[in-house]
């Protein structure tokens, strides 16, 4: 008996659609299905090769146990996320009637369905669960859906005739030595889309749409066998709907180069409709900074366009075009492949420079000499060869590149140069820069040789020295440029030849030099620094000398206003101050800034003992009253006890000039020693002049308090500083240190001894009570010793300020809270006062709420109990409540809560156990409105909070569903959970009566369409237009933007498509288009931002 001849895989697997058909959902004998194909499609198998087959793919004719238990499994995940359930099982439809029949004999309770897996195994394939369509939902249409396009063309890229796969199989395309077949990049990708705080993996209803496709089977098959295409169907949709972050990107990108896929994405790319094209586009950008040649050649290959920009946010931050880019990369390889391609060489994005001068801004400054490296140079020939402009005036990079072609004897190169814009006069300019060139790299020879071709030894030339600092161009002298780089020949060379020995670049100079730079550069001062001051900055006294020899002005000043003198004193050159002043320099020259003795100051600040008596001994010091008074500042900035004592033996009557050398000293926290030093010597204790000022005036006293610098305040106080003048105190902190608390409350004590008022401070020199710094500390017996005094407990001028009572809220210590505010109650303080909560506390309850951004840089104000409330203080809540606290009062403004808001939205794990419960029962407005401005109700705040347990309770006791959100920046109980992405929590809010279509609020609000439209979650959308939910609803009068609007400005693909197909209201179609497209263009979706402008109804 001879064996049934073998049949291969993929000949089974090209049959399995039409024998599904025949054998599952036509409902066809085993023995009829075998005659049907072998009639109807010449595929002949003997029956048991189909049994065994059949077996093999799991496609049964009857459903069986472990299937129907996996279909329950569906229904009840998807009935937790709010959704109605349609089964087809291995391609048949299950009518409603045999599902609940078959649901009541393999149910299991929850409690049994442990042992179920948490998704579809292997044994699962063919089950699909779906929405079904419904009489009550408005009909959705998905004909246009880029994505679904897409999902539908992969097959003719999949597969040729004789079904050869064009993707690589994974054991034919992994590198040897690689044994896992999905990467770590799928895991981490797909764990990525899957992540529950985000919208980007792929949407249930596009895979419900997608699988019920006539090549679903195949491309299913496929899916588990190829991780690169499961990978890739992930990444387009990801990309295409701006989820795709740059580093995913970036790691995709590596993935797809490091395994040898690059091949499969050239054909891939192929693919028409906009979802390929933007990934296409993105990943064209990420291959070329990541320098992947190969992969932008393939991309390139397979049609992607040369010529792109930024269409993703994964690119905000890196402007330019792709060829743009490639430059930046400083590599030959990726700027010669996108040429060849077609790449624009003129086409620099959105900036009006051309590629050359913003290629000159990054990477001109790398070529320290002239003859450059060769990637600049060859990348400088390919754009000039390709056709790139050249500005009239150049560039400093194109001038050095043009410079090194001359030298190389490239003179045609220049020649393109002038055709392409560089003027005439920016080519005869070559020959300075050579000159340059010479000098930075040393070379003697080319310096003679550059002098006697024409080089101009006195003209200034532009050069871009600091990489990092673009557009700010240099220029010097070439004397000026030798003397920077402390080569003393190559000065000594240029003065011999006939060099300026001052080198400086006059302000004519600047206007001529300016023209051949872009117009937002910026010129610095580089070239107004005279060659001696070089010389003397980096201590080279022979060059200084040799300066000074052929000429140089001794006088001169550099760009900001510097002698010579002042340098040398500056930079602790001794010798050379000696030098100059042996030249009869003058000591006491006025530089530019006005000031009479700017080089004894410049020594003083230097530091230097040895060279401000240098200065002395040459009359450093006049007789001028402000010339005295300057050094002694200069002197007590610095900090230095002995340059005080030498000017006060040089001038003893300097003190008497200056009233206020104390407070000076004081102010710039001079060493105690030198107050001392300064009291002993007469001076006086109080800043006599701000004492006839205004009482807010800092004194001495007043700063050294604020400072908590007790041995200051001693100090100052020995010396009979008047305490009057002391406002307030600083608070140390709860944290401090043991020994810090200890001098601060000594410095109280200290204060208190000698008479001071208590409770006077002032808000503008940013102090506060005596009783306020008290309770900051924590520090109970001070509060009682305090109050026994006067200390007023409700010292507090304004919200900006702390109340005492908000201030013990602060506190850590919940028997100092209960002690302190039950004491200050006593005695009469305000419990419904309003103080602004502190402003990270404010921070963390707006990141509690993202991606609500409301209460991002809000001052919000709270009451006592608010603030009680909020650090979780639950019995001081209940004191507060006791003595007659309103427990539903807002603070005072249109930005506050109520304390059971306050309670919700402040709420953080184990800190507010059990207190919505405590203020619940003790009364609290379950439906209290939202404040005027920014603010929510209890349900709203629970939901944008994600506290579905507590938004679930409040809703069973009555909180009011349509309950409207603040003006300003409120927001619906409707509106909140779809910003939180909770379709649950939406269906609950549907089906209990929300409005759908609430207005949104003024200021940066939306509907909940919007907002779902914005965030990119395409089933939250469908399931609002289901409900019936306005498209062109009316958006936020400040900073709003319709659904359109928002999917197009977040570069949502598939939703704008979604939101177009199924707009109705065709009147203004082409113009609300219009408006989206400008949104999709300011972000850099300028695929979405076309398919709008040329959006016709299908």
């Amino acid at each position: 008996m001879s064996l049934a001849q073998r049949i291969p895989t993929a000949a089974w697997d090209s049959h399995k659609e039409q024998i599904r058909m025949l054998y599952v959902v036509q409902d066809k004998t085993l023995d009829d299905t075998i005659k049907s194909m072998n009639e109807d499609h010449g595929f002949l198998a003997t029956k048991s090769q189909y049994v065994r087959k059949l077996k093999n793919w799991g496609m049964e004719k009857y459903i069986n146990g472990e299937k129907w238990k996996i279909a329950f499994n569906l229904m009840q995940k998807r009935k937790r996320s709010g959704k109605e359930t349609e089964l087809s099982i291995d391609g048949k439809v299950i009518p409603l009637k045999k599902m609940k029949k078959e649901m009541g004999r393999y149910s299991y309770s929850q409690c049994g369905l442990g042992g179920l897996p948490a998704t579809p195994t292997d044994s699962s394939s063919g089950i699909i669960a779906y929405t079904p369509p419904s009489d009550d939902v408005f009909r959705i249409t998905f004909n246009t859906i880029p994505w679904l396009r897409f999902q539908n063309s992969v097959g003719s890229v999949l597969f040729r005739s004789g079904n050869e796969y064009l993707l690589p199989r994974v054991e034919d395309s992994h590198p040897s030595g690689i044994t896992n077949p999905v990467p770590e990049l799928e895991k981490a990708l797909l764990a990525y889309v899957n992540r529950s705080d985000n919208f980007s993996a792929l949407p249930s209803i596009l895979e419900e749409k997608a699988k019920a496709k006539e090549n679903n089977c195949q491309i299913q098959q496929l899916l588990q066998s190829q991780p690169v295409l499961r990978i890739l169907q992930h990444a387009v949709y990801m990309s295409s709907n701006s989820f795709l972050s740059s580093g995913m990107l970036c790691n995709l990108t590596d993935w797809i180069f490091d395994n040898g896929y690059c091949w499969a994405i050239e054909s891939f790319v192929r693919l028409e409709g906009p979802s390929v094209a933007i990934f296409a586009s993105n990943l064209l950008l990420s291959a070329i900074d990541c320098q992947k040649v190969v992969l932008v050649r393939a991309l390139l290959v397979g049609g992607a366009n040369p010529n792109n920009q930024n269409t993703s946010p994964s690119h905000h931050g890196t402007p330019g075009t792709a060829l743009y880019r490639a430059v930046q990369t400083l590599n030959p390889d990726l700027v010669d492949v996108l040429l060849r391609h077609g790449a624009d060489p003129n086409d620099s994005g959105s900036s009006h420079h051309t590629v050359l001068d913003l290629f000159g801004d990054k990477q001109g400054s790398e070529m320290s000499a002239l003859g450059g490296t060769s990637d600049h140079l060859r990348i400088f020939d390919m754009l000039i060869k390709a056709g790139a402009k050249v500005s009239e005036f150049g560039s400093p990079f194109t001038a050095k590149c043009l410079t090194a072609s001359l030298k190389s004897g490239k003179v045609w190169l220049v020649g393109l140069a002038a055709k392409a814009g560089a003027s005439t006069e920016f080519i005869g300019n070559l020959a300075n820069l050579g000159l340059q060139s010479a000098i930075q790299g040393n070379d003697s020879d080319e310096v003679r040789a550059s002098v006697d071709h024409g080089a101009d030894i006195n003209s200034p030339s532009f050069y871009l020295r600091h990489p990092h600092k673009s557009r700010s161009f240099e220029f010097a002298k070439p004397i000026g440029l030798a003397a920077s780089m402390n080569n003393f020949s190559m000065v000594q060379l240029l003065l011999e030849l006939g060099a300026n020995a001052n080198g400086i670049v006059s302000s004519d100079d600047l206007r001529v030099c300016a023209k051949g730079l872009p117009e937002d550069s910026k010129m610095r001062d580089s070239g107004r620094i005279p060659a001696l001051h070089h010389a003397i900055r980096n201590g080279n006294t022979a060059m200084a000398e040799l300066l000074l020899q052929w000429g140089a002005n001794k006088h001169t000043t550099d760009g900001s206003g510097n002698t010579p003198l002042q340098a040398a004193c500056a930079s602790k050159q001794l010798e050379m101050a000696g030098i100059l002043l042996r030249q009869e320099t003058q000591v006491n020259a006025a530089a530019s800034l006005s000031q009479d003795i700017p080089a004894l100051q410049a020594a003083i600040a230097s530091g230097s003992v040895k060279m401000v008596k240098l200065l002395l001994r040459h009359g450093g010091i006049t007789n001028s009253v402000s010339s005295a008074t300057a050094a002694l500042r200069a002197a007590v900035k610095k900090g230095v006890v002995e340059f005080v004592a030498l000017l006060l033996d040089a001038d003893a009557d300097v003190l008497h000039h200056d009233s206020s050398i104390v407070h000076f000293a004081v102010e710039h926290s001079a060493p105690l020693d030198m107050v001392r030093h300064l009291l002993n010597a007469g001076a006086h204790v109080e800043d006599v002049v701000s004492c006839c000022e205004p009482p807010n005036r800092r004194t001495p006293l007043h700063m050294a308090v604020q400072r908590n610098n007790l041995a200051l305040v001693k100090l100052l106080l020995e010396y009979g500083a008047d305490i009057s003048h002391v406002k307030g105190i600083t608070p140390c902190g709860e944290r401090y240190e043991e020994e810090v608390q200890a001098d601060w409350v000594q410095l109280v004590l200290t204060l208190v001894e000698h008479g001071v008022d208590i409770n006077s401070y002032s808000s503008t020199l940013k102090t506060c009570s005596f009783l306020q710094a008290a309770i900051s500390v924590g520090d109970f017996a001070m509060i009682r010793f305090l109050l026994d005094r006067g200390a007023n407990p409700n010292s507090c001028l304004n919200p900006d300020e702390l109340h005492p009572l908000h201030g013990i809220m602060e506190i850590r210590n919940e028997i100092f809270v209960l002690e302190t505010l039950n004491t200050l109650i006593a005695l009469g303080a305000d419990i419904s006062t309003s103080c602004f909560l502190d402003q990270c506390e404010v921070d963390t309850m707006a990141d509690m709420t993202s991606p609500y951004t409301g209460l991002d840089g809000l001052r919000l104000p709270v009451t006592p109990l608010q603030a009680a409330v909020y650090y979780g203080h639950r019995r001081a809540v209940g004191v507060l409540l006791q003595a007659g606290a309103n427990i539903d009062a807002l603070a005072a403004g249109g930005f506050s809560f109520t304390a059971l808001q306050v309670a919700i939205i402040g709420q953080r794990i184990g800190q507010h156990d059990g207190l919505v419960d405590f203020l619940l029962e003790a009364g609290a407005n379950i439906n209290a409105p939202a404040a005027s401005e920014i603010g929510f109700t209890a349900l709203q705040a629970a939901i944008l909070t994600n506290k579905d347990d507590l938004a679930n309770r409040l809703l069973l006791a009555g909180a009011e569903i349509n309950a409207p959100g603040a003006l300003r920046q409120g927001i619906t109980a409707l509106q909140a959970a779809v910003l939180q992405g909770n379709g649950a929590l939406i269906q609950q809010l549907l089906s209990r009566g929300a409005d759908i279509n609430a207005s949104p609020c003024g200021h940066r609000g939306a509907t909940a369409l919007q907002y779902a439209a914005m965030n990119g979650n395409f089933d939250l959308v469908v399931q609002l237009l289901e409900n019936g939910a306005d498209i062109n609803a009316a958006c936020s009068t400040t900073e709003g933007r319709t659904a359109l609007e928002g999917a197009a400005e977040h570069g949502r693909l598939d939703i704008v498509h979604l939101l177009l197909e199924n707009d109705h209201e065709v009147e203004l179609l082409e113009e609300r288009c219009r408006e989206a497209a400008e949104f999709a263009s300011e972000e850099g979706h300028i695929v979405i931002a076309e398919l709008l402008r040329e959006w016709k109804k299908p």
